[in-house]
């Protein structure tokens, strides 16, 4: 108990009470030794067989007596590799609506954007999957959605544009609601027990 606060007189998490024990397991015993098992196989991270990128480190000069290294040829090669996330800067890409003229009746004819895109500049639906799944699943609060996505990918959305998108994704299975209560409308038994 800090400053005389504990769980049961303050909003102190239990695990802060002083005293507490938490050292007593409630697990039972196995027998065996802890670490790897005899037998056990164990895992490493497999190297890529095609690497995006390679970077060569040689030495320029002979370590003992100076020598200019840079134009001899090279004798072995030992591979470490580290694995990166995808670059952290937006892309844009640009979808461009074509226009053709008939030649025989003159009628011009534009290429249809895909049903998803709806305003000359949005997010795209890895932004918005991103934004449902810090609201949705990581129950993160609207400010700091916006600032690791500013953090770490570098666009700026505001918190009204993230409302909008969880918004607008809300509405995406309503289709789905509709269809089931028509099928449940049209059966003739609606809730049974078992």
């Amino acid at each position: 108990m800090k400053s005389g606060r504990s769980s049961r007189t303050s909003s102190t998490p239990p695990s802060h009470d002083i005293g507490r024990s938490n050292g007593n397991s409630l697990r039972s015993k196995s027998g065996k030794k802890p670490g790897g098992q005899c037998g056990h196989q164990g895992h490493t991270l497999p190297m890529s067989d095609h690497p995006d990128k390679i970077i060569e480190h040689a030495a320029g000069y002979c370590r003992n007596c100076g020598q200019d290294l840079h134009d001899i040829e090279v004798h072995s090669r030992t591979v470490s590799e580290e694995i990166e996330i995808p670059p952290v800067y937006p892309r844009y890409i640009e979808h461009q609506s074509l226009a053709r003229i008939c030649l025989c009746c003159g009628l011009e004819n534009k290429g249809d954007f895909p049903p998803d895109i709806k305003a000359p500049i949005q997010y795209g639906s890895s932004v918005q999957s991103i934004i449902g799944y810090l609201s949705v699943f990581q129950h993160l609060p609207y400010n700091r959605i916006k600032t690791l996505l500013r953090d770490m990918f570098h666009p700026n959305l505001s918190e009204d544009s993230i409302d909008n998108i969880l918004e607008s994704m809300s509405r995406k299975p309503d289709w789905i609601y509709r269809e089931i209560q028509r099928l449940i409308k049209n059966q003739t038994v609606v809730g049974s027990e078992i």
